[in-house]
């Protein structure tokens, strides 16, 4: 090979082998670059939240049920909900023709709080 071959070759095969360093580069992380923008809204509806059941009175006067904007009777409106039923665990509610039921502490669970006690 030549002088000037072998440094054409020498070039060639510099650049291609630095060629895709450029690559490698564009996909580091820049701490300077703009957060990138938000996705678009979606097609599909947000589910609303459902008003949080905070407590259930119960008197001879009757019932009602407090949320976190007070407390509501039945027949009247929370969040767009109407009360429709309030029983001793929990209320329903109904909107748009669907019915939901609102439990009053649906995370707590029910056991037994010791040993059996034993009949004699």
């Amino acid at each position: 090979m030549s002088g000037v071959t072998g440094r054409w070759f020498g070039a060639s095969l510099l650049i291609l082998l630095l060629a895709p360093a450029g690559t490698l580069a564009a996909s580091l992380y820049d701490p300077m670059r703009p957060p990138p923008q938000s996705a678009p809204p979606s097609a599909t509806p947000a589910v609303e939240a459902l008003p949080q059941l905070r407590a259930l009175l119960h008197s001879p006067r009757g019932r009602l049920a407090l949320f976190d904007g007070g407390p509501v009777a039945v027949g009247a409106s929370v969040a767009g909900y109407q009360l429709e039923r309030i029983d001793q665990n929990g209320v329903w509610l109904r909107r748009e023709g669907r019915r939901w039921w609102l439990r009053l502490h649906p995370e707590t669970v029910t056991r037994p709080s010791g040993r059996p006690i034993k009949e004699k």
